[in-house]
């Protein structure tokens, strides 16, 4: 009698611990969030759609997505794996608050479909700080002081296309680096207005920020300062190589400035006018290579029709 009540008693604890072991609800492939939904919730279907972004990526297996019923303010989430984050479209897709990115190297996060409308101006956008690659892509962000913070650790990529930026309070697309951060950034058919400060901003330190970016069938209009203003230091180690293609800048105070010796611009197929100033290069080094058929006229400052090279030596 003993003897079996004690069998009994390990039977029934094995079956609890087993049972505790076993998660509330099973990750999905796709996962879904909106203003109505519970984290309470398993988070897998429509019926069943979670409030915050925290819980559905926890929710969603590395490489799955996550896709957004109706506007909402779904948290600030901090995304350290492979997924997709997804609306139908930017009018109903909308999101009221900062994506983070921290993501290891072989990782892709793509944001796709949606509007990203921070409460205030104080927020940014999509801030990523880590290494792997981030798309963005039909969005459209307004009014973040930021919208896209590009800072990468190590070597990374980022992919902007067909996207709308307006009315960020600060530079509309930073980026940078800390660390041995570098990468190849790639932006295409967006569109980025009436910035704060610059339309695409393209920094690096002495010993970090080697880049490669190319821009193309975009247009950057109605800055406060650059169109795109790149700076990498005569001493630097590596470059920041930037290669516009078909690309308006306009109605800017700069359509483009680069400084230091290893800021190089090169200009093809596009248009720069209506600038306070159209194409500067800083006293202490940089350059500008334009290649016809360029459109520069309507600045202040408009090159001799045919002079292809701008360029400053180092001081």
């Amino acid at each position: 009698m003993h003897r079996s009540m004690l069998h009994l008693g390990a039977l029934a604890l094995s079956i609890a611990l087993a049972l505790y072991a076993v998660p509330s609800h099973a990750q999905s492939s796709v996962t879904y969030v909106s203003s109505t939904g519970a984290d309470t919730n398993d988070c897998a279907t429509g019926t069943t759609a979670c409030a915050t972004f925290t819980r559905a990526i926890a929710q969603t297996t590395a490489g799955g997505t996550v896709k957004i019923l109706s506007p909402g303010s779904f948290g600030s989430p901090t995304i350290t794996k492979s997924i997709s984050i997804v609306g139908d479209s930017p009018a109903t897709g909308i999101i009221r608050s900062t994506l983070t990115v921290t993501v290891a190297t072989n990782d892709v996060v793509s944001i796709r479909g949606v509007l990203i409308d921070p409460p205030l101006t104080t927020h940014n956008g999509i801030i990523f700080n880590g290494v792997g690659t981030l798309n963005v892509e039909n969005c459209v962000i307004h009014t973040a002081n930021s919208a896209i913070m590009f800072i990468p650790s190590g070597v990374a990529a980022l992919n902007v296309s067909d996207c709308t930026i307006a009315q960020s309070r600060g530079s509309a697309i930073i980026i940078s680096s800390f660390g041995n951060g570098s990468g190849k950034i790639m932006i295409d058919g967006v569109r980025i207005k009436n910035s704060g400060a610059s339309g695409i901003e393209i920094t690096g330190t002495a010993t970090t920020g080697a880049f490669t970016v190319a821009i193309s069938n975009s247009v950057i209009s109605g800055n406060f300062s650059r169109g795109i203003a790149v700076s990498k230091p005569h001493e630097a180690v590596g470059r920041i190589n930037v290669t516009l293609d078909r690309t308006t800048l306009a109605h800017n105070d700069f359509g483009a400035q680069v400084r230091g010796a290893n800021a190089i611009m090169r200009i093809a197929n596009s248009t720069v006018t209506g600038n306070r100033i159209g194409l500067n290069i800083d006293p202490c080094g940089g350059a500008i290579y334009t290649y016809p058929p360029n459109t520069v006229m309507g600045n202040t400052n408009d090159p001799t029709d045919g002079d292809p090279i701008f360029a400053r030596p180092i001081c």
